[in-house]
């Protein structure tokens, strides 16, 4: 590093290998940062939700079974009646919801207790008061753990049944992928 300023007749007050010693001393002080996996770390998660603030655990409960992001999630229980049909077996089906770049989800189905839930929200928490509960949890968690969960559930399930290739598809597919370079990140991190 010195050199480049000695070929231009600079004089630095320092030794040679000064800048070597200071980045070795920093890089020996300095923690790694050690990459926490996304998904869910605890299998408790929802109940634990749940004693935090119950409207938090129903969207949680409904982006861990159905996949969607935070704002998907959001848009279904503000407008059930809008994104949510019923089906002739007393399960329903999630429709016409629009994810990324406007691209719509393919029809889901939804579970009768889910929909149970749904029904009974009292109030809608926004974003910020739903991500503030999640950290009273857990500091690292994210609303997209959920969603990076359900994406490893899904291929864990699938995987056995179609293999690997036609597993990676359907979980792209319910993700609402384009890519499936993307759905692989999700189950491999």
């Amino acid at each position: 590093m010195l050199s480049a300023f000695k070929s231009i007749n600079i004089q630095v007050g320092v030794r040679e290998n000064y800048f070597k010693d200071k980045f070795s001393e920093i890089k020996q002080t300095t923690p790694q940062n050690i990459k926490e996996p996304r998904g869910l770390q605890s299998d408790n998660i929802l109940n634990e939700l749940k004693q935090v603030r119950y409207e938090s655990f129903i969207i949680s409960t409904i982006m861990l079974n159905q996949g969607y992001r935070i704002s998907e999630a959001m848009s279904i229980v503000q407008n059930p009646n809008k994104y949510i049909k019923p089906l002739s077996n007393g399960d329903y089906k999630i429709v016409g919801v629009v994810g990324k770049g406007g691209k719509i989800y393919h029809a889901k189905t939804l579970k009768h207790k889910d929909f149970q839930l749904i029904k009974n929200m009292n109030k809608i928490p926004s974003k910020q008061t739903f991500s503030r509960d999640l950290k009273i949890l857990d500091p690292n968690l994210r609303a997209h753990d959920f969603r990076y969960q359900y994406a490893r559930n899904l291929f864990e399930k699938k995987v056995s049944e179609v293999g690997y290739d036609r597993a990676l598809k359907i979980v792209s597919k319910a993700l609402n992928h384009n890519r499936s370079e993307i759905t692989k990140y999700y189950i491999t991190s």
